[in-house]
């Protein structure tokens, strides 16, 4: 405890030193590691709505505009392509900085820089350990059981970015990024380097749009949400400290100049300042940032892949192979998706930062049956007995969509009820705990889909096995 205070302390002290830099006398430090929310601010008083928390000038924003890398290596940094870490189509991308690799470079350069960084300070306060999936060991991630999760990590594509973007620029350009007596890393130092700063980066960096640009990014109750390093990314100190929750109480204002947070509404004394990540299902919470929020829990979402909706029609109707290909033909490859995604109908915050509805099922099923649909018509021109009239469309319909529903459950190797126990078990902490709620609310999702279509798992019917 006395080791946070120091750090919170000098942080503070090295943060109030920076010209234009300010933060409310109400704000304060707090060690949350209790609740695996590491350091968070809170009001040490009622804090009224509409208060400036903090500012930070742009100058001080770790990012391309700031380093001194930019000065040193001008044509690296010239015609900066706009891609997320690991979203890259590997035989079209150029090897030249994107928003991502470009602050991966700056933020491990000043790393390297030590106490010469203007960012020194900064350095000591950012995290070593991660719990985002891309860090997890084999048996950890199978604890994720059938979530869409596991497929989406990217660390091998992560790996392959570092290996085309950021090794060659470091090793081609040593006397620039170490300073004399540093030891030089090797590649697989490098790269597990890059791996720790774009976690980071995943986890705090900021888009640092203007104002004047942020209708371009904005939901349509004007909340900027995670856009995906559409604009420059940049590290923002004291901002990047705020915990972040569905139901939050500070906004980031982008002023030409500099980056304030003001409260939304009143913060109680002893109640923690909440920042806004968006709409993000628990398992999109987890790969990026490594946590999980019960408030996040009405946006999980359940994806189908279309290969599971071909499974189902073709074994709900029971049609050989030689006919479903016939069907494919018939197919509109522009109509049907590689997956249909199942989620609640969940609204926006309202302008205090607070639910204005509750999340319900409603509809929910509509995009599934089109694609459902979709099959059926094809089948048709097939052979119109398979769907003779609509009120038959209708039943085969449902009843393949719930195959597809029970079948997702059973993709699951434990029941709801299973992980409910797991969570109610004290005992069951760190990343297991995350597993098991990140699965246990995508159960939850399908086993609400199924009560709000008047369905159960238990419902008589052909087997989804």
């Amino acid at each position: 405890m006395a080791d946070f205070d120091q750090q919170s302390a000098a942080f503070k002290q090295w943060f109030t030193s920076i010209p234009g830099a300010e933060i409310h006398p109400s704000v304060a430090f707090k060690d949350l590691r209790g609740k695996d929310a590491g350091r968070g601010l809170v009001a040490s008083v009622d804090i009224p709505a509409e208060t400036a928390l903090f500012t930070i000038p742009r100058a001080a924003i770790m990012s391309v505009a700031t380093s001194s890398l930019v000065e040193r290596l001008p044509e690296l940094f010239a015609g900066e392509e706009d891609t997320e870490m690991g979203d890259e189509d590997d035989e079209t991308e150029s090897n030249s900085p994107d928003p991502w690799s470009s602050l991966i470079l700056v933020i491990i350069f000043e790393h390297l820089r030590g106490a010469a960084s203007p960012w020194a300070q900064y350095f000591t306060m950012m995290p070593s350990q991660f719990d985002t999936p891309m860090f997890w060991s084999s048996a950890e991630l199978q604890e994720l059981q059938a979530s869409p999760l596991v497929s989406r990590i990217g660390k091998e594509e992560a790996e392959e970015m570092f290996r085309r973007k950021i090794v060659p620029t470091i090793q081609g350009h040593k006397d620039i990024f170490y300073p004399p007596g540093t030891l030089e890393l090797s590649e697989q130092q490098i790269i597990e380097l890059a791996h720790r700063v774009g976690s980071t980066i995943m986890a705090y960096a900021f888009d640092l749009e203007n104002d004047e640009n942020e209708d371009e990014s904005m939901e349509e109750d004007g909340w900027v949400v995670d856009s995906d390093g559409l604009t420059m990314l940049g590290m923002v100190p004291m901002a990047d400290m705020m915990n972040a929750d569905a139901e939050f109480n500070a906004h980031v204002n982008h002023g030409e100049d500099a980056l304030t947070v003001f409260s939304l509404r009143p913060i109680a004394a002893g109640e923690e300042i909440l920042n806004y990540y968006g709409p993000h299902p628990n398992s999109e919470l987890l790969r990026k940032y490594g946590y999980v929020s019960e408030r996040h829990s009405r946006y999980d979402v359940v994806e189908v892949p279309f290969s599971m909706v071909r499974k189902q029609v073709q074994a709900y109707l029971e049609l050989s192979d030689q006919f479903w290909e016939k069907a494919e033909n018939f197919l509109d490859e522009d109509e049907v998706g590689e997956s249909i995604v199942l989620e609640r109908n969940s609204g926006d915050p309202g302008p205090d930062g607070l639910f204005q509805c509750p999340a319900t099922v409603e509809n929910t099923l509509d995009e599934l049956a089109n694609q459902v649909n979709l099959v059926l018509k094809a089948l048709r021109k097939v052979s119109s007995s398979v769907v003779p009239d609509k009120r038959k469309r209708e039943e085969i319909c449902n009843g393949v969509m719930l195959r597809i529903l029970t079948g997702c459950l059973a993709m699951y190797p434990t029941t709801l009820a299973q992980d409910r126990a797991l969570l109610a078990d004290k005992s069951v902490t760190g990343r297991l705990r995350m597993a098991v709620f990140v699965r246990a609310g995508e159960k939850q999702l399908l086993e609400d889909i199924l009560a709000g279509y008047g369905w159960s798992s238990e419902t008589p019917g052909k087997s989804a096995n």
